[in-house]
């Protein structure tokens, strides 16, 4: 990764200034439909015991939430937030016009039954990355060493 921005070729500098004027027409561009992180943060998201949830009745429609929503979001316009574009930043809960507006509600799951949930989904992985041999490589860890020695500039 250093290399790319300390010995930019051509295609690096093109592309880097084609995300940064698209920035300037499509709000967080790179962060909303290219980031790995984003897209990460969008799934948690996603499978996130809590929500938030718009209150109809206590709701003035004065698009505050939205307006202040990094990821473009039309809150005002619905009554729970369920979008894989939500990274739970909670910034529309900071900014609302009532108390009762917005709410972060959660599902009835105990935190043990979560904490269960997250461990058992964790040790899948673990496991199964471990029988497609998805984590297994053919270098040795002398062959590692000397690679990253090599890297550091070491001898």
């Amino acid at each position: 990764m250093y290399y790319l921005f300390a010995y930019p070729s051509l295609i690096t500098i093109i592309t880097l200034l084609v995300l940064i004027i698209i920035t300037f027409f499509i709000k967080n561009f790179w962060c909303r439909f290219l980031c790995p992180y984003g897209a990460l943060l969008g799934l948690v998201s996603l499978l996130s015991p809590f929500k938030i949830k718009r209150n109809d009745a206590a709701c003035t429609k004065c698009k505050k939430c939205t307006e202040v929503c990094p990821q473009s979001i039309d809150i005002h316009l619905q009554k729970k937030i369920i979008t894989p574009e939500c990274i739970g930043c909670m910034k529309c809960i900071d900014y609302k016009s009532r108390k009762d507006c917005l709410k972060i509600t959660h599902t009835s799951f105990t935190p043990a039954v979560i904490t269960f949930i997250i461990g058992a989904a964790f040790i899948l992985m673990i496991i199964s990355a471990n029988i497609f041999g998805i984590w297994k490589s053919e270098i040795t860890t002398e062959e590692y060493r000397a690679h990253l020695f090599h890297i550091q500039g070491y001898k």
